[in-house]
């Protein structure tokens, strides 16, 4: 699976993990960013990107860490 995020969402869905089916927007636009051209990884003679908004991710984030955390010590 390595960088393929949509893959690792998915995973974890389909492993239990209490998510949605779908990754949020934010994950979409870095799955995008991330996918060929690997434009994050690799960006030379890219001037310029859109990142997602910080503050949904970091919501969306840290109720998925208290979800993995719940899980794992389940």
């Amino acid at each position: 699976m390595r960088h393929n995020l949509e893959m690792l969402w998915k995973k974890a869905f389909d492993s239990g993990l209490p998510v949605s089916a779908t990754p949020p927007a934010w994950a979409i636009m870095l799955i995008r960013v991330y996918d060929t051209p690997y434009i994050l990884r690799y960006a030379p003679g890219v001037h310029g990107f859109q990142t997602p908004a910080s503050e949904p991710m970091v919501t969306d984030l840290e109720e998925i860490l208290s979800k993995v955390e719940q899980y794992v010590n389940q």
